[in-house]
C-alpha cells in the first residue's frame, strides 16, 4: 500500500479547504492471481457564511485483476459530488448530486440528510436517503475473507439506504442512537463454499437484493474514567433477483465494550462481538444456517511515559 494526502486551509478564517489524496494498492495471492487498485480524491469545500457551505470533489477509482488462465479484468468508477450544507439555528441539512461514471455508463445519484433538534431536550430527529458506490476489488473482498477464490469479473457495488432515526444525549452521559429503514444493494458480493477442499470460498454477484435494516447504539459515560459502549446492526433480507438467499451475509451483529482507568496510565477493557450465523451452502448439500458465534476479549494497557507503553 502506497499513498499520500495533503490538507490545506485558505481564505478568511479557513473558509476553504483542499484535501487531495492518492493511494495505490498492490496484491499478489498464492492462487496465481494479482490485483492493482488506484484511488484519487480531490475534495474542495467552501464556507459561504456561518450557515451555508458548498463543495465539489473528484473521486476516481480503478481496479484490475490478473489471473493465469483468464483474460485480465478491470473496472473504473468516477464520482463528482456537488454538495451543500445548510445549518440555521433550527435544523441541519446536507445534500449532494453526484454525477457517476461507471463501466462507461453515466447517471446521477442523490444524497440527502436532515437533522432536526427538538428544542433543548437533547433529542435529534434524522431523515436520510444516501448512496454509496465502490468497486468490488480483490483487496476489499480479501478484507472479508482471505480464503476467497478470485471473482469471475470485477463489479461496482452500490448501496442505497432510506432511513429515519432519533438520537438523544442526556446531561448525565447517556447517549442513544437508533435508526431503521430500507436498503437496496446492487452488485453485492455473496460468499459460497467452493468445491474441493471445502476451505475456499466462491464469490457470487447478486445483481439486486433488498433488506429492512435496524441499527442502534447505547453508550454511557459513568465517570471520566469509565465508559460503556454498545451497538447493534440487523438486516431482514427480502427479495433477490439472482440467487435464492443472502449467502455469507450476517443478519445480526452485536458489540458491547467497557473500559475503565482505575489509576493514571492504566486502562482495562472488555469487548464482546456477537453475531448470528449466516446462511451457507456447500456443493451438493442443502443450504443451512451456520452456528451463532462470539469473540470476547480482555485487555490491559499501561502507559509508562510519553514514549513507552505496555499492552
Amino acid at each position: 500500500h502506497v499513498g499520500a494526502n495533503y490538507d490545506h486551509l485558505s481564505g478568511e478564517n479557513g473558509s476553504m479547504t483542499l484535501m487531495p489524496a492518492f493511494r495505490a494498492d498492490f496484491l499478489t495471492a498464492s492462487r496465481e492471481q494479482s490485483a492493482v487498485a488506484l484511488t484519487f480524491a480531490f475534495p474542495i469545500s467552501y464556507s459561504i457564511n456561518e450557515r451555508l457551505k458548498a463543495g465539489i470533489a473528484v473521486d476516481a477509482q480503478m481496479a484490475s485483476l490478473k489471473k493465469r488462465i483468464q483474460d485480465n479484468q478491470s473496472a473504473a468508477l468516477v464520482q463528482v459530488p456537488l454538495s451543500f450544507e445548510y445549518s440555521p439555528s433550527s435544523f441541519n441539512i446536507k445534500g449532494s448530486i453526484i454525477p457517476v461514471l461507471k463501466s462507461n455508463k453515466f447517471n446521477l445519484v442523490p444524497n440527502l440528510q436532515l437533522d432536526y433538534p427538538l428544542g433543548e431536550t437533547g433529542v435529534k430527529l434524522k431523515l436520510a436517503a444516501v448512496n454509496k458506490l465502490d468497486i468490488n476489488s480483490l483487496h476489499k473482498l480479501y478484507a472479508v475473507s482471505p480464503f476467497l477464490l478470485s471473482p469471475d469479473s470485477l463489479t461496482i457495488f452500490q448501496q442505497t439506504d432510506f432511513y429515519a432515526g432519533v438520537e438523544w444525549l442526556s446531561a448525565k452521559g447517556l447517549q442513544l442512537k437508533f435508526n431503521g429503514g430500507y436498503t437496496v444493494f446492487n452488485d453485492l458480493p455473496l460468499f459460497l463454499n467452493a468445491e474441493g477442499s471445502g476451505k475456499e470460498m466462491k464469490v457470487l454477484n447478486e445483481s439486486k437484493l433488498t433488506a429492512i435494516h435496524l441499527a442502534g447504539e447505547v453508550n454511557y459515560i459513568f465517570t471520566p474514567e469509565m465508559e460503556f459502549r454498545s451497538s447493534i446492526k440487523m438486516y431482514a433480507f427480502q427479495q433477490q433477483e439472482t440467487y435464492s438467499a443472502a449467502y455469507g451475509l450476517l443478519p445480526l451483529e452485536l458489540k458491547v465494550g467497557l473500559s475503565w482507568k482505575p489509576i493514571k496510565g492504566l486502562t482495562t477493557r472488555v469487548n464482546a462481538d456477537l453475531w448470528r450465523g449466516a446462511l451457507s451452502k456447500s456443493p451438493g448439500m442443502p443450504e443451512k444456517r451456520l452456528k451463532d458465534a462470539a469473540d470476547i476479549n480482555l485487555g490491559v494497557d499501561y502507559k509508562l511515559n510519553k514514549k513507552w507503553a505496555l499492552w
